[in-house]
């Protein structure tokens, strides 16, 4: 059985979401289904409580209030009312960014949670296929389900602020990962999306959300592309590899120090943890003498002394590539997630 841990005094989010109208929905057709109220509040209290786990900040309440809103915009082109309902309260329930398999995880708590409510084979069924079709979002002969998909990438159609704000907090839920790895799966995931015919499926969203939403993916992907991790500086003739872009990472520089420490050809010669904003770590690799730093502007990076020879760049290479293997502890990712949430709070008074 698949199961979500419970959450003591889950972090609020913005908007109020304990009136939001989807509960309040959600709720209705449970108990139309012959369950108490009791058990109605309980199956959304599961729910709400996962939103609001201190891991997510795009893949939260808002997210599916989102969806709800521009789904009930469309209510009269959808056959199956209660089942748009079901996945569009389950269909992120389970998500750990570690994993791959979120979609099915999904849908096979939904299944689970759906007998126990009464609720039809045929109808569960249509809520796993629903959840399941969010892993491509792949065009589908049932229009329910492109209604659906749509409202689910609705997202990438909105305005600059909105977007930027979506980006960054997709960002964040992928924190474990230094950016030198995670902006090469989003790359993937951006020219994806800029590959097909077009990005929704009903002529509704591609007449709302199409542009914006080319203009928008383009718009980061360039961004992306535009970073530069490996080059040789043209003050210093240093060659430099970047690992970690964000300067508030520095969980990222003390995790590689360890993975140095680790490997046997290196030879450390001074290691300064750093205060706040700064830190190094100076050592020889194969004769090479390399540098691991950290700064609160620039973020995490390797680099060679100046003027390096072809077997330098080499050794350095080799090492960049063990340090891509770095990632946060579960620790770490407490203290950057309350960090982040905090932020966040500060920014949307």
């Amino acid at each position: 059985m698949v199961k979500i841990p419970p959450i003591a005094n889950p972090p609020a989010v913005s908007g109020n979401h304990d009136n939001m109208r989807i509960k309040e929905i959600f709720k209705e057709i449970i108990v139309g289904l012959g369950n108490s109220q009791e058990v109605a509040s309980e199956k959304w209290a599961v729910i709400s409580s996962a939103y609001n786990s201190p891991n997510r900040f795009y893949h939260t309440l808002n997210h599916i209030d989102s969806m709800f809103l521009l789904l009930e915009k469309q209510k009269e082109s959808i056959k199956d009312w209660e089942s748009i309902i079901f996945g569009l309260v389950y269909h992120d329930i389970v998500y750990d960014s570690f994993k791959s398999n979120n979609e099915e995880m999904s849908a096979l708590f939904a299944k689970q949670e759906l007998i126990a409510l009464n609720v039809s084979t045929n109808r569960i069924q249509k809520v796993e296929d629903l959840i399941i079709s969010t892993k491509n979002h792949i065009y589908n002969s049932d229009t329910d389900t492109n209604i659906f998909l749509d409202a689910d990438l609705s997202i990438l159609g909105s305005d600059n602020k909105t977007y930027s704000a979506y980006s960054k907090n997709v960002r964040i839920e992928y924190v474990q990962y230094p950016s030198y790895i995670y902006n090469q799966g989003r790359i993937k995931i951006l020219e994806y999306f800029l590959t097909l015919d077009s990005i929704y499926k009903t002529e509704y969203c591609k007449s709302q959300f199409e542009r914006a939403a080319l203009e928008n993916l383009s718009q980061e992907l360039n961004g992306l592309k535009r970073k530069k991790y490996e080059f040789i500086r043209t003050n210093t003739n240093e060659y430099v590899c970047y690992l970690e872009f964000d300067g508030d990472l520095s969980e990222f520089f003390y995790n590689s120090a360890k993975i140095l420490d680790s490997i046997s050809e290196v030879n450390k010669t001074v290691y300064y943890p750093g205060w706040f904003d700064s830190g190094y770590y100076r050592f020889l690799f194969k004769g090479t003498k390399l540098h691991l730093e950290y700064d609160g502007m620039l973020g995490t990076l390797l680099r060679t002394e100046s003027n390096p020879s072809e077997v330098d760049k080499s050794n350095a290479k080799e090492i960049f590539k063990a340090l891509t293997e770095v990632r946060m502890t579960n620790e770490n990712l407490e203290r950057v997630w309350k960090f982040y949430k905090d932020k966040n709070t500060a920014n949307n008074k």
